[in-house]
């Protein structure tokens, strides 16, 4: 979270900390002084190395050393660095090759594009590029604000073993422009605990250029902590119970356990700099009561062929006032209704399936709309997933049907046998707050009976929550048989 100065684009000019004999002197120039973060840790120098240094991106500086008192080709240039960062090689190398430096007679050594320690001595160039660090290098407890950090990058010039003298720079990244991530409208500092929350915590971020101009977005990708990230596009948003308003939101993250939680939020640009922040969450456990109520109207325990029956099946919160929570709805099989039927000596039983709207292949993901399923903002979906709208039969999935019949051979050819029809019940996500109850079916349904016996019926439905279990209900009726016509002579 760190709260950022001014970015300065200056040109520095180190003098030499240790002169050589005969008034030998290293120097080393850099454009800019003062970075962003890096969006990853893998730089390509092929495409680096042919960039000018104002092109390079935010969070990459060219280094340049120069030294007196011989020949820059009899010069070589040895370059080491602490603190943060990476240093790469300032030449047309991809991320994985290596240039050959030396060769024996059965193998090569010399510079990779990532000069770790131990390629580092075989770069002897007099130009080098530093990398911020990722946004990794945030701190693993979030109460307070991150103010960046900085390294320190050296070289020393030797022609033979001769010494001409050696020079620094100090870079820092993390103290210009920055990005607060908020969750539930608090931004977290001095919350050791992290911030109290259900399962479903709103994250929302707010950046500050401070006066830098920025490059042009790419994504703000967020993270739970818990191994869940999602990529939203840029867009000015609100949270609820929260009067700010941010740059980008992710409303939809849920929890699946209790506990503390670093999230985190990255502002990626397109030249592949970024901003970080992150801010800790604690999810609170809670006692939470479920109760499933399905009443009938007209109420009656037998019903006549052809009778409308209104059905309402209702959720309830019945979770204590203190120590409650939220029942949340999501995804596929919310509700369920195993209907057993009995006529004469004839039983059968059938399951009707009720979901939300959710993916097509990935049951547990809400959406509204196609591309609430394409794998760059639902970490879980595979690619082609489609978001299920309307009631379908049951394998498939593009059919769509009102009853069970509609999913038959008879009336949908390419139908699999014995599919059903899987009710869509109209929103994506439901949250019944503590004390409160919402309506999962209330309508009409026509009950029917063509046998002259009497049909006995038992129901029974059960509502399967994301984050309090289940809980079932059992209905007892009958619907009388058609009367057996009278024969006339």
């Amino acid at each position: 979270m760190g709260r950022a100065r001014r970015l300065f684009f200056v040109v520095l000019l180190v003098d030499a900390l240790l002169a050589g004999p005969l008034g030998a002197a290293v120097r080393v120039t850099a454009l800019r002084t003062e970075t962003l973060y890096a969006a990853d840790a893998m730089p390509d120098c092929a495409k680096l190395s042919k960039l000018a240094d104002d092109g390079l991106p935010l969070s990459i500086v060219r280094l340049r050393a120069e030294a007196d008192g011989a020949p820059a080709e009899q010069t070589t240039f040895r370059w080491s660095a602490s603190g943060p960062g990476l240093l790469v090689a300032d030449l047309d190398i991809g991320p994985a090759g290596q240039s050959g430096a030396v060769a024996g007679l059965c193998a090569e050594f010399g510079d990779a594009c990532v000069l770790t320690p131990e390629k580092l001595p075989f770069y002897t160039k007099s130009s080098i590029l530093w990398v911020a660090p990722t946004c990794d290098i945030l701190p693993k407890t979030p109460f307070k604000p991150f103010r960046g950090g900085v390294s320190r990058v050296a070289v020393q010039a030797v022609t033979g073993a001769r010494k001409l003298g050696r020079a620094s720079v100090k870079l820092g990244f993390g103290h210009t422009a920055s990005i607060t991530l908020f969750a539930d409208g608090a931004d977290g500092v001095g919350n050791r605990g992290g911030i109290p929350s259900d399962i479903n915590p709103q994250f929302g971020a707010v950046v500050n250029p401070n006066g830098v101009t920025l490059p042009a977005p790419n994504k703000f990708e967020f993270g739970t902590g818990a191994g869940e990230s999602s990529s939203v596009d840029a867009g000015a948003c609100t949270t609820t119970g929260s009067n700010l308003v941010f740059d980008a939101c992710k409303l939809d993250f849920l929890y699946k356990t209790a506990g503390k939680f670093v999230a985190t939020v990255a502002e990626k640009f397109m030249d592949g700099s970024a901003l970080c922040d992150s801010v800790g969450v604690r999810i609170l456990s809670a006692t939470i009561i479920p109760r499933l109520v399905v009443e009938l109207t007209p109420k009656r325990l037998n019903y006549a062929s052809g009778d409308s029956v209104n059905l309402r099946v209702r959720l309830e919160n019945a979770s204590p006032r203190v120590g409650g929570s939220g029942i949340l709805l999501i995804g596929g099989g919310v509700l369920t209704c195993e209907e057993g039927a009995k006529v004469r000596t004839v039983e059968q039983t059938k399951k009707t399936v009720f979901d939300l709207q959710h993916c097509s292949a990935t049951a547990d993901q809400g959406c509204t709309q196609d591309a609430d399923c394409n794998p760059l903002f639902c970490q879980g979906c595979g690619q082609g997933e489609t978001c299920l709208t309307q009631s379908h039969c049951s394998t498939t999935l593009t059919m769509p049907c009102q009853h069970d019949s509609n999913c038959s051979q008879t009336s949908c050819p390419t139908c699999k046998p014995d599919e059903t029809c899987v009710q869509v019940l109209a929103t994506p996500a439901i949250v019944v707050p503590v004390g409160g109850s919402v309506d999962l079916i209330n309508k009409p349904v026509l009950v029917r009976n063509v046998f002259p016996e009497p049909a006995h019926l038992e129901d029974t439905w059960t509502v399967q929550t994301f984050n309090a279990g289940n809980d079932d209900t059992k209905l007892k009726y009958r619907v009388r048989g058609q009367p057996v016509p009278v024969r006339t002579r």
